[in-house]
């Protein structure tokens, strides 16, 4: 079983991060960013309906229940983390700027394995998608877990009060969980893919017991792991499909003089205004450091209006006139960002208004 770190360890390591960061020139912000999604779904389509087709059909029941019964999974595990993935997927995309969603009640039948059955007929697909008003559709089509257990006995020492050292056995268990998802797009016009794709997720557990079975014990419930890196999968296939709202840290400069030190403060209340006049003052300082940090400062500033051509010409002065070292990794964010822009107005041309 992994330990938990001794408080006054714990605390000792505390004390040791905030000294270093009272020192520290710099702090960060949060910044939220769309980001494109990772393939071009044509632009006619505004409405998905989302649909599960991981159900096996007509004689794959029996074979589903007998690999379950050999790989350790419970009866109906892999179909309810299917549902999971769905889930996420649902989830996520009620938030995307691109697509709006809805959940038709039907469920379809499919392998209910880790393949993919034969793509839908395009009669089925035209009329789920004409009943839900939807120009394409969604569906999970795959879903297969596989775990495996081992467990391997390690020999360790401990020192004794009396001064001995002491040989004694830990079992030390690893649990392997391997997750396959298919999922697949279908456009309501004439049924064809927009996309088929398979998502392969891997993740290891390891815990510690005195026994075999202690260890063993001690590593997580395989159905609720799978559950959630099923509804993982769902968020992660959301980014494949549609632009995304993610969370993205900036850093800034916040000592130097009392310019930086003000803008420091006007950021922590979200007055970016005042924090951009601050720093534009921050650039009479005498010191060519002074200038290149209130320079990167400002590229930031420009960033956080939307303004990224200008945020990439104050990183470059940043870099190229007052020699600030770290405005070079930030000029390549932000060319990453303005070839990004460029994608994101191809693909939200369908976005619903």
């Amino acid at each position: 079983m992994k330990k938990n770190l001794p408080f006054r360890l714990f605390t000792l390591a505390l004390c040791l991060v905030t000294l270093l960061g009272a020192g520290c020139a710099t702090s960060s912000v949060n910044i939220q960013i769309l980001v494109p999604a990772h393939i071009n779904v044509p632009s006619d389509i505004q409405m998905l309906a989302l649909v599960n087709r991981y159900r096996p059909a007509k004689g794959e029941g029996l074979l589903n229940v007998l690999e379950g019964a050999l790989s350790g999974e419970n009866i109906g595990q892999d179909r309810r983390s299917a549902e999971s993935a769905l889930g996420g997927l649902t989830n996520a995309l009620a938030g995307s700027p691109r697509f709006r969603i809805t959940r038709p009640a039907i469920e379809l039948k499919g392998t209910g394995r880790g393949d993919f059955p034969a793509p839908l007929p395009d009669y089925e697909v035209k009329d789920i998608c004409a009943k839900a008003n939807s120009q394409a559709l969604v569906t999970i089509e795959a879903f297969d877990s596989d775990q495996s257990i081992g467990i391997t006995p390690e020999q360790r020492e401990r020192k004794l009060k009396s001064g001995e050292v002491q040989k004694y056995t830990v079992f030390c268990a690893v649990k392997s969980i391997r997750v396959t998802v298919g999922w697949r797009m279908y456009d309501a016009y004439d049924g064809s893919l927009v996309d088929e794709y398979r998502m392969i997720e891997t993740v290891n557990f390891r815990a510690e017991g005195n026994t075999d079975g202690q260890a063993r014990s001690n590593l997580p419930r395989g159905e609720s792991v799978t559950r959630e890196i099923g509804a993982v999968t769902g968020n992660r296939y959301s980014q494949r499909i549609s632009p995304t709202w993610l969370w993205a840290n900036r850093m800034y400069y916040k000592r130097g003089n009392d310019f930086l030190k003000a803008g420091k403060t006007a950021v922590k209340f979200q007055n970016w205004e005042s924090a951009e006049e601050n720093w534009r003052s921050a650039l009479d300082d005498a010191k060519l450091k002074n200038q290149g940090r209130a320079m990167y400062n400002l590229a930031l500033a420009a960033e956080m209006r939307g303004e990224l051509q200008e945020a990439l010409e104050n990183a470059r002065l940043a870099g190229q006139k007052y020699n600030n070292k770290k405005a070079l990794s930030y000029a390549s964010r932000l060319r990453a960002r303005i070839r990004d822009q460029e994608l994101l107005s191809e693909q939200m041309e369908g976005a619903p208004d």
